[in-house]
């Protein structure tokens, strides 16, 4: 057993493998996409991408020392080789779809394919290192693997409950009847690193550098969590923890039919099978169940409604929030993104807001203007009837139609001929 010291000990020292520093260059990645896209839908970036990045790796390091602390607990880490190659094929799902970068879907990967090769006949592999490199393969701890995966998700569910909001992406999509809707894109990553207490031959997928623990006692894997979703009927922090709780639920059954198949191989390949089509599943339920709701983020005639600030904008000093209304600019009433351009280019020197907050509750606040500001202080609205500014709207029927535009490829001339107006912009 390590003791907790020495576990954030080996925690730690993940960072110095060749591995971990690929995992965290593929969350990059993806983060750099996340600020592509909102320079193409809003011509700003909300957030700047490193620090998007160094914030999931700071919390997955966290997260890294409760998760090695259960998996202990259950006597999970003994299948250091296996939980290594899990690793490595969520990064490279991860390039392939940004929702597949999450470990559950490379443990399932990995672990099915070592269930299949056992049905193959060692006649049939070539001789020498083949056969006892298909051997150890054929005879990985599947448990092990998906039990980690378990316990690993559910780390991802208090991930997500507690930062899953922290960079949402405001977006256009189109609505019932027509009408143009505003919602968020959420799409947070993390590395997390599990400390492995059982012994790693050397022979691993990984070569540990020579400056690492000795290759017999504990190491550290990185694993990526991420989860990627749609806030459109509900506010992004109520999406954030619907979907944590639901993670939650799916890791605790994942890791239930884990331990279930300890000591009887015939139910492994239920686990295997189950990690990535109920991850799947649960995807796909959660962006039907959101585009099924009222859409909450519409303009109506009580206001201009706030999706998001711009940080260094006008509106970020005055202090406005998403959620926020804006009912009067001036002394003005405004009811649309365009009067409330009009009321303040009417006083360029000054400007003087009315809000009101998602309790109800109104304030006012002011501010000299200056030259060069931007013509809605910093303001992104919720959009109104019509999609604004020729930028692409969204198919309601795909999940990857939603989540195109973090992957930065163009779509239009399969949304004209779906009957889409344009909205600008590509999970």
């Amino acid at each position: 057993m390590v003791g907790w010291g020495e576990m954030v000990a080996h925690v730690l020292t993940v960072w110095i493998q060749p591995l971990a520093d690929a995992a965290a260059l593929v969350v990059l990645w993806r983060y750099v996409q996340q600020v592509q896209a909102e320079r193409r839908l809003h011509g700003v970036k909300l957030h700047p991408a490193w620090m998007r990045w160094v914030t999931a790796l700071a919390l997955g390091s966290v997260a890294g020392v409760p998760a090695t602390a259960a998996l202990s607990a259950l006597g999970l880490p003994g299948e250091g080789r296996g939980v290594a190659m899990a690793a490595v094929a969520t990064i490279l799902l991860g390039l392939v779809r940004s929702r597949w970068l999450a470990f559950a879907y490379g443990a399932g990967l990995v672990s099915a394919l070592s269930l299949a090769a056992r049905w193959v006949p060692a006649a049939w592999i070539p001789g020498g290192a083949a056969v006892h490199g298909w051997s150890a393969w054929a005879h990985l701890d599947v448990v092990s693997i998906l039990g980690t995966a378990g316990v690993l998700t559910l780390v991802e569910g208090l991930l997500i409950a507690a930062a899953g909001d922290l960079w949402a992406i405001p977006v256009e999509l189109p609505g019932r009847r027509g009408r143009t809707v505003g919602g968020y894109l959420l799409q947070p990553f993390w590395v997390v690193p599990v400390v492995l207490t059982a012994p790693v031959s050397a022979s691993a997928v990984i070569s540990w550098p020579a400056a690492a623990p000795n290759p017999a006692g504990p190491l550290a894997v990185p694993a990526v969590l991420g989860f990627e979703t749609a806030a459109v009927a509900r506010r992004p922090r109520e999406r954030a923890v619907r979907s944590a709780g639901m993670l939650a639920l799916y890791g605790l059954i994942l890791l239930g039919l884990s331990l279930a198949a300890r000591g009887r191989p015939e139910l492994a390949w239920l686990p295997a099978l189950f990690a990535p089509a109920a991850r799947e599943w649960l995807s796909a339920r959660t962006l039907r169940r959101e585009w099924a709701g009222p859409p909450r983020f519409v303009q109506g005639r009580d206001g201009v409604h706030v999706m998001a600030v711009v940080p260094g904008t006008p509106a970020r000093a005055m202090g406005l929030r998403p959620g926020d209304t804006v009912t009067a600019v001036n002394g003005r009433p405004v009811h649309a993104p365009e009067g409330l351009y009009e009321a303040v280019r009417a006083q360029p020197a000054f400007v003087r807001l009315e809000i009101r907050d998602p309790a109800g509750n109104v304030r006012f606040c002011s501010r000299s203007r200056f030259e060069g500001e931007p013509h809605l202080l910093g303001i992104i609205p919720s959009p109104g009837p019509e999609p604004s500014n020729g930028r692409r709207a969204f198919d309601r029927a795909g999940w990857a139609r939603a989540f195109s535009i973090l992957r930065g490829r163009s779509e239009a001339g399969r949304a004209e001929t779906k009957g889409s107006t344009p909205v600008g912009g590509d999970a």
